[in-house]
């Protein structure tokens, strides 16, 4: 039976010890929950504005009535990739 190197064990236990150090940065953290507030907000105010659109300005961007209100009553946090 082959003999396993205890230090290399050990190693391979803790992955995120070896050199990766994550440090909490608050100010980092509070911007970035802000970020996503802001966000947030913008989406559920463009979706209430989608909503209240009339038939004509919706033709011209392309969507039908049921798209827009399909769209419009999503959450605000459902966002698809790259809105």
């Amino acid at each position: 039976m082959p003999s396993v190197d205890s230090g290399v064990l050990n190693q391979r236990s803790r992955p995120a010890d070896v050199g990766c150090q994550v440090q909490f940065k608050p100010q980092v953290w509070f911007t970035r929950l802000w970020q996503r507030i802001q966000r947030w907000r913008r989406v559920a105010y463009e979706r209430r504005l989608l909503a209240s659109m009339d038939h004509g300005a919706l033709k011209d961007i392309g969507l039908s009535r049921a798209d827009a209100l399909r769209e419009s009553q999503r959450p605000f946090w459902d966002e698809r990739p790259g809105e």
